[in-house]
């Protein structure tokens, strides 16, 4: 902790904001260094970049170009003293952003709603011109993993023998031609905050892309949905209700809803994959697992949902 609250305190010289006061490690995910930092003029948010290429970070930049002039609910970037807003400490972008003060939601019908219509206002924004990150999580990348020696070599059968019949059961609809916009690609509950019931941001645009638009339907299902591997239909049904009250969904979308639930569960599988195999790490073993429940429940579920969609 002591060598990050040094690298933050060289770092503020490059910003506007005073000098450091305290820093605490927020760093709950699974990638990056996270620091609530105080500073002589408030409360900012550090973010080092440790698994995201340049390129990308630079995206997320323009992205939050795009969410300012549209007055969205998120944490934004600060400005660096020469007008940047991306850092180098060891070669590793670092990225601060305004503090927001919330807390983590506990899963009920407004905060889905409250979600749901972020999420849909997030799908109506105009894609700008050198906007075009694409998805970690595709068909190419699941099918890549599965060619590796180490996948076909993994002692948890039940994990990898999953992930490809499922894939194998999704892959055909995955090809369809849908609305494509701005994707947050990760809207889960640590990725949003609230305040007196409220959304007061979604935060945390690190895995967004130009996507499929209903790739974040399924994702924030998974997020928002489900307790572990217990499905909430009454919250499905909130959610794409109040969706739909912001961007209507065409009926090309209707057909695979259930089906891009289902690829939010596998998808994400494919994520914690990348790290699962080669650092082994046991937290990530059970995620997968869960996960992959998730997908055949929302499959073996697919007349219920499709009937919840209609009313």
């Amino acid at each position: 902790m002591t060598e990050y609250r040094n690298k933050i305190r060289d770092l503020l010289k490059h910003y506007n904001i005073g000098a450091l006061r305290y820093a605490d490690d927020q760093s709950h995910g699974y990638a990056n260094k996270n620091f609530k930092i105080v500073t002589s003029s408030g409360n900012y948010f550090t973010r080092f970049c440790l698994q995201q290429a340049v390129e990308n970070v630079e995206q997320e930049i323009i992205l939050m170009k795009v969410l300012e002039e549209n007055s969205f609910k998120t944490a934004y970037p600060v400005r660096r003293n020469d007008g940047d807003f991306i850092s180098y400490v060891d070669k590793v972008p670092v990225i601060i952003y305004d503090f927001l003060d919330g807390q983590l939601p506990g899963i009920n019908d407004l905060t889905v709603s409250e979600i749901a219509r972020a999420v849909a206002l997030l799908s109506t924004f105009e894609v700008v011109p050198g906007l075009n990150k694409k998805n970690a999580i595709s068909v190419e990348d699941s099918i890549e993993i599965m060619g590796w020696d180490v996948f076909r070599d993994f002692k948890h059968r039940d994990v990898t023998e999953n992930f490809q019949r499922l894939f194998e059961v999704l892959k055909p609809v995955l090809d369809y031609k849908l609305p494509t916009g701005i994707v947050h690609g990760d809207v889960f509950p640590d990725n949003t905050l609230f305040k007196d019931k409220r959304l007061i941001g979604l935060v945390d645009f690190e895995e967004f892309a130009i996507d499929t638009l209903l790739f974040d339907v399924g994702m924030s299902v998974n997020g928002f949905c489900f307790k572990d591997t217990i499905m909430d239909a009454g919250h499905i049904e909130i959610f794409i209700s109040e969706y739909c009250t912001v961007r209507p969904l065409s009926k090309p979308e209707k057909e695979l809803i259930v089906d891009y639930m289902a690829w939010g569960a596998v998808g994400m599988t494919s994520w914690h994959l990348h790290q699962l195999l080669f650092k082994k790490n046991s937290r990530q073993l059970e995620r997968v697992r869960v996960l992959l429940k998730r997908a055949d429940i929302i499959l073996s579920n697919r007349l219920l949902i499709e009937n919840l969609i209609k009313q």
